[in-house]
């Protein structure tokens, strides 16, 4: 793919998902990406349910987890999480 002006550094914007199966108890899902240390920076779907950063759930960059304050329900792959990779541009 051709730029007019600088290249971008890395790809202008990644994003990858990620989804579990609640089973009542787990709190703890261990996530494909270890650098996300926000919990911002996630979109978190539970039953279709957007999950607020702010109450719902913590990451934990050491083991690269995301932690539920509340275990999610039982269900097959009923657990969506979309990683949002800040943009990056080139630089002079």
């Amino acid at each position: 793919m051709s730029y007019i002006g600088l290249s971008p550094d890395t790809e202008l914007s990644r994003r990858f998902s990620v989804r579990f199966s609640g089973n009542d108890s787990a709190v703890s899902f261990v996530l494909p990406q270890t650098n996300i240390t926000n919990p911002r920076d996630l979109d978190v779907y539970v039953n279709n349910v957007h999950q607020d950063p702010f109450i719902s759930y913590t990451v934990t960059q050491a083991n690269a987890s995301i932690n539920f304050a509340e275990a999610p329900q039982s269900g097959t792959n009923n657990i969506l999480v979309v990683v949002r990779d800040q943009q990056k541009f080139a630089s002079i």
